[in-house]
């Protein structure tokens, strides 16, 4: 059964679902990559695929629900206040995560 969340009250009420899909990855069974924006969005999709129908997508992507309802990009804020990346800075800061020292 796929288990999808809109927004976070559709989400609190279902069960999370994404454990299996970590344990697949750390055994290797998971997106295959570089580290790069593709694979960090692949990462999140094989993650969350049955719990966010946006899985694997970016707030700089168009997304279009099964119900035809079109995903706009939300002003969103961290705890202390300071904005997440918008919609042009969020390639380039995936980018920058990928070329970190673990």
């Amino acid at each position: 059964m796929r288990v999808l969340a809109k927004n976070t009250g559709s989400l609190a009420s279902k069960p999370r679902r994404c454990g299996h899909r970590l344990a697949e990855i750390e055994i290797g069974a998971g997106p295959q990559g570089q580290f790069d924006a593709e694979h960090l969005k692949a990462i999140h999709r094989h993650l969350f695929q049955d719990v966010y129908e946006w899985a694997g997508h970016t707030r700089d992507e168009r997304f279009v629900f099964s119900d035809g309802a079109i995903a706009s990009e939300p002003i969103m804020r961290k705890a202390d206040g300071q904005p997440f990346p918008n919609r042009p800075q969020i390639p380039a800061a995936l980018r920058s995560i990928g070329t970190k020292p673990a």
